[in-house]
């Protein structure tokens, strides 16, 4: 299985670095073969990366958009927000784009907690 993960710098959207190459580790122990899209990347890249893929992972945003419309297998991380389908965190702050008006720009930790809620074992549960 083909698995391309999106690791984004983007406040609340980051998802722990640490985490990532664990799941990356996971991955390829298992015999799966594991890409890594980023923020920086030109977009055609992007979508020649993900297009290969039987998986995407990644929180809510242009590249999870680009793997649903190419068909591909989503595996959402959701946390600053919890509308959709996805593994959601279950801390309490978790949503708080969805319950917070005017909308917060940073995480009132600093360190978005909501999405270390979600982890490497949790994204292996739901790929099939």
């Amino acid at each position: 299985m083909k698995v391309c993960v999106h690791q984004s710098k983007k406040v609340m959207q980051a998802w722990p670095e640490e985490y990532c190459a664990e799941l990356f580790d996971k991955l390829i122990k298992r015999g799966d073969r594991a890409f890594l899209v980023t923020d920086d990347l030109e977009i055609s890249k992007v979508r020649e990366t993900i297009a290969q893929c039987d998986y995407f992972v990644g929180t809510p945003g242009e590249y999870l958009d680009i793997a649903k419309g190419m068909g591909v297998k989503t595996v959402a991380l959701l946390g600053a927000t919890l509308k959709g389908e996805g593994l959601k965190s279950p801390i309490v702050c978790a949503g708080c784009l969805d319950k917070i008006d005017p909308k917060p720009i940073d995480c009132f930790f600093q360190d978005e907690i909501c999405l270390y809620e979600v982890t490497p074992n949790d994204v292996l549960g739901a790929i099939v």
